[in-house]
């Protein structure tokens, strides 16, 4: 090959190839960013709220998956939790926000209502399911539509799928 061929060729992997693998790269790494973003939940945890926390050496099948429940001290820089226990002593390593669940202190503080039956599903702008609810032990003028995430017991959804599936 000569040094004319060679700096034709450098010049050809200067100007196209390394551009378009570098452009690819970019777009390989935003597409793992987006798909690591839709998948894992990002939650906030005020200072003071009650979490449980994800068992990391959970036993067996039978073991509880959570143990708590603790206390959020802060959110330190890098994002992970600082907790305490139940005495106030502080825990010994820190948590990500996908380790903690949320825990309601007082449920009785909180309105709840039984389902009936689901009558209907609807896809929202966003692209989430909204359900048409019928609650015991009220009229049929009391029906709503319901955002799927404000239901505590799923079962009503999973047996209103089972006999209307998509």
């Amino acid at each position: 090959m000569s040094q004319e061929d060679l700096l034709k060729r450098l010049e050809f992997m200067t100007t196209i190839v390394f551009p378009a693998i570098e452009a690819k790269a970019k777009s390989n790494q935003r597409k793992m960013i987006e798909r690591f973003n839709r998948t894992i939940l990002h939650s906030e945890f005020p200072d003071g709220s009650t979490v449980m926390a994800v068992d990391p050496i959970k036993g067996d099948s039978l073991s509880p998956r959570y143990e708590g429940p603790f206390t959020v001290v802060r959110k330190n820089k890098g994002g992970a939790y600082i907790l305490k226990d139940g005495t106030g002593s502080m825990l010994g390593r820190r948590y990500a926000p996908s380790q903690l669940k949320l825990v309601y202190e007082d449920p009785d503080s909180f309105l709840t209502y039984e389902v009936e039956k689901i009558l209907d599903a609807r896809r929202t702008t966003e692209g989430t399911w909204e359900y048409f609810v019928k609650w015991k032990h009220y009229s049929d003028n009391d029906n709503t539509w319901e955002p799927e995430e404000n239901f505590v017991e799923r079962k009503c959804v999973t047996d209103y799928w089972a006999d209307h599936p998509p």
